[in-house]
């Protein structure tokens, strides 16, 4: 786990300590790391610490080899315990903090002390996320002025800027509805980009919205829970905020992709090529021309940098 620590080393940690909600003895030696985890000043990082430890903790009856755990690590259990009633203060926080156990656990891993998830009913599964679509994103979307289509929706700017929000299904059982929300920022200057088969992925801002914005990542609806979909409509409304505000003006955008604590997942590379491919329509500058050459000195055979320099001496 190093300084630059990210949702994949957590990853990898679940899949070591209670992958499949299985633990070992390494996994109870674990917990005072966790603990220390708990106090850093990453929210994400505090709540993965968190909940791994819980659903360690939650396994102690299975055969693991550490002896009585409860015992031997009292004292950080306790203190888990307290920076867990600390840390779910709040509707958000508790979904945030039970979809992440249901994420990395599944629905059956049967904890008495832990989350429930009410299963949907059966007439209510098949269409649980286009009457979250059609009811509720919707109306929100629309009059931020993005455009249907099916799942998906689009605002586009008088410059040819876009920014995209998209709902698609991604099941975890038989009766689960759950799903994720995607999102983007297209700008225009992409288009002539791959019109010139310049290789390039389709988006400069192209993730799911819990990087680096609140989680929008996963979510399960019982079309009943109002407490549920109000949650998700406020982080709706902020997400579709934000991405109004970064193309309403390419320098949002910009602004956005040189801050570093920004975690933005590249088209095609690091993130000197996303601020190439953002600002090469802008016209010539000092952090277009810094760009292209770290481009270069990292990858001497990139088409890029000198499709971008054609064109800046085509429009001189």
């Amino acid at each position: 786990m190093t300084a630059e620590r990210g949702p994949a080393h957590w990853d990898v940690l679940w899949s070591m300590l209670c992958g499949g909600g299985i633990v070992y003895s390494a996994s109870f030696a674990v917990l005072p790391w966790l603990l220390d985890q708990t106090r850093s000043e990453d929210p994400d990082g505090v709540l993965q610490a968190v909940t791994l430890a819980g659903a360690i903790i939650a396994r102690a009856d299975q055969p693991h080899g550490a002896g009585d755990v409860r015992t031997h690590y009292a004292a950080e259990i306790e203190q888990l315990l307290a920076r867990k009633r600390d840390l779910v203060q709040t509707l958000v926080e508790q979904d945030r903090h039970d979809r992440l156990i249901r994420m990395k656990l599944g629905r059956n891993w049967a904890d008495p002390a832990g989350p429930t998830y009410p299963v949907e009913r059966d007439d209510l599964r098949p269409n649980a996320l286009r009457a979250v679509v059609s009811d509720h994103m919707a109306p929100l979307l629309k009059e931020a002025g993005f455009a249907r289509s099916g799942p998906r929706f689009t605002l586009t700017t008088a410059s040819g800027d876009q920014a995209w929000i998209l709902a698609h299904r991604f099941e975890l059982g038989e009766y689960d509805a759950e799903f994720h929300v995607d999102s983007g920022v297209r700008p225009s200057s992409l288009d002539a980009v791959k019109e010139a088969k310049v290789p390039i992925g389709d988006s400069v801002l192209d993730q799911r919205m819990s990087d680096p914005w609140d989680s929008l990542q996963m979510w399960k609806f019982d079309l009943d829970d109002t407490a549920t979909i109000a949650i998700f409509k406020d982080a709706l409304r902020d997400l579709r905020d934000h991405l109004a505000h970064l193309v309403a003006d390419r320098q949002n955008l910009l602004a956005l992709l040189r801050d570093p604590a920004a975690r933005v997942r590249s088209i095609s590379g690091p993130r000197d090529r996303l601020l190439a491919v953002s600002s090469y329509d802008l016209g010539p500058s000092e952090e277009l021309e810094t760009a292209l050459r770290s481009i270069e000195q990292r990858n001497p055979s990139d088409r890029l940098p000198a499709w971008i320099r054609q064109q800046l001496a085509a429009n001189s």
